[in-house]
């Protein structure tokens, strides 16, 4: 089986369960935009070489594996869900959000002296280049949220398709970033 489908050359792409929606559809621009967060993880772990830094390295790792089951999740139509759910697939749950919240914790215990700007060495210039693209994953998921059908009377993020908890870690990852950059500056 060959990777190229030619489906993209109309501007259509394949969810899972092959949903077919437009390239520029708010829920491919989400799992895309986190995508590219984990790319950017990739390359900060690159330049994490040393024996210092594996503990880092490690939680990076552990940070795109989850990110994974986090664009799984995007690339599932609300009506799939369960199916996604019933087939095994994970789901971002309390478990991965306190994994994050577990770091936010052990970074908050280094002294550190307020905001700064991205530059003062590569490996910081590129966690804050990540946080960044973070935020945007943070809109970008927000948006496609947003974009879906709900009754009137009800709130979009208690909607049984949404889960909260893809929002809450992102969120926690961004902080994570911005602490980490203050560290490695």
């Amino acid at each position: 089986m060959s990777i190229t489908t030619k489906q993209g050359d109309q501007g259509r792409t394949a969810l899972m369960y092959n949903r077919k929606v437009a390239k520029d559809h708010p829920q491919v621009d989400a799992y895309g935009t986190v995508d590219e967060l984990s790319c950017a993880l990739g390359l900060i772990r690159c330049i994490l070489k040393g024996e210092d830094d594996a503990e880092v390295h490690q939680s990076i790792f552990q940070t795109q594996q989850y990110l994974v089951i986090l664009m799984g999740e995007l690339a599932t139509i609300p009506a799939d869900l369960q199916r996604y759910s019933d087939d095994g697939f994970e789901q971002i749950n309390d478990f991965h959000v306190n994994f994050l919240n577990d770091w936010v914790s052990v970074l908050e215990n280094k002294k550190f002296t307020g905001w700064a700007t991205p530059g003062e060495n590569e490996l910081s210039a590129r966690i804050e280049m990540a946080r960044s693209i973070c935020r945007r994953a943070e809109r970008a998921v927000c948006k496609y949220y947003n974009s879906i059908d709900c009754p009137a009377d009800s709130a979009k993020l208690s909607h049984p398709a949404i889960n909260p908890n893809l929002l809450a870690f992102l969120n926690r990852l961004s902080d994570i970033l911005w602490l980490l950059a203050r560290e490695m500056e």
